[in-house]
Formats: C-alpha cells, structure tokens, sequence
C-alpha cells in the first residue's frame, strides 16, 4: 500500500464531507492516515483514489468506514484531562459572570455518561 499523501487526505475530506457530511478537518493528519490504513486495508484499496472509488460506489464500504471513525465509547470521566481543565479553568470563569443561567451542551452522547459527568462536576 503506498503512502497517504497530504493530498489525498484533501481529497478523503472532500469526498467524505459530500456523502456522509463528516467533517474530518478535526481530525490530526497522522491519526486520519493511521485509521484510514486500516480501514483501505480491511476494503482491498491499493491506494486513497481506489478507495474513494469504493466509498463512492458501495454503500457497505461507507458504511464501514462511518461506523469506524464514530467514537463508540460512553463513559463517565472519559478524557479526564478535559474534565479537569473544565473544573479547574473554565467553570470559574464562566460562573464568575454572575449570568442566571448556565446552558452545558453535549453533542453526539450515546447514552448520555459524558452529560451526567458535567452534572456531577457542577
């Protein structure tokens, strides 16, 4: 297998954006060539062209490749490093407003362990 270009991670994200609206730009480049080996590995891709080609025309190809970049893990503290920067820095701050109300947003929890951390943090 050859080696994964800057350039056809461009490509990748591009393709990858259009049929599935994943925005993989947050993604490190080493970490996205990392996975995205593996995952043209497991579909018989000699290289990111051919495996464009294949996310492009069949649908089981992009459905492994959605349900291998999704994160399936839920757990209470998971990534405790970002809990105690949220404890230590940016709750001082933000309540320190003196607003009425705090709002705290969750997106994408699946059974809801990262929400309740927050909750137990406040």
């Amino acid at each position: 297998m050859e080696t994964i270009r800057s350039e056809d991670l461009v490509l990748l994200r591009h393709v990858v954006r259009r049929l599935t609206g994943i925005d993989l730009s947050y993604y490190k480049e080493n970490q996205l060539r990392r996975r995205l080996h593996f995952i043209m590995l497991r579909a018989g891709a000699r290289d990111v062209a051919e495996y464009v080609r294949l996310l492009e025309t069949r649908p089981e190809v992009l459905e492994d490749f959605k349900n291998r970049f999704a994160i399936n893990v839920s757990e209470f503290f998971r990534n405790p490093e970002r809990f105690e920067d949220l404890r230590q820095r940016i709750l001082p701050e933000i309540l320190s407003g003196g607003g009425p109300m705090l709002r705290i947003w969750s997106a994408g929890c699946s059974v809801g362990s990262e929400a309740y951390s927050i909750a137990i943090l406040l």
